[in-house]
């Protein structure tokens, strides 16, 4: 756990420091058959949806 510390050292922000970027990517977990996200997942597209619509992460098609 120490490596990917220290190598992410200097590139993690909190929601309203994050850099402009032409992609964005969510790491995901877990999926139920029925396609529920698990609570983990849903966080994360939740602050994903959140960073997007400010303009973060890519264009909208």
């Amino acid at each position: 756990m120490s490596w990917i510390r220290d190598t992410a050292q200097g590139h993690l922000y909190g929601e309203a420091d994050v850099p402009e970027a032409p992609v964005a990517l969510v790491l995901g977990t877990k999926v139920d058959a029925d396609g529920t996200p698990s609570p983990v997942l849903a966080a994360r597209l939740e602050i994903a949806r959140r960073l997007f619509d400010a303009g973060c992460g890519g264009r909208r098609w």
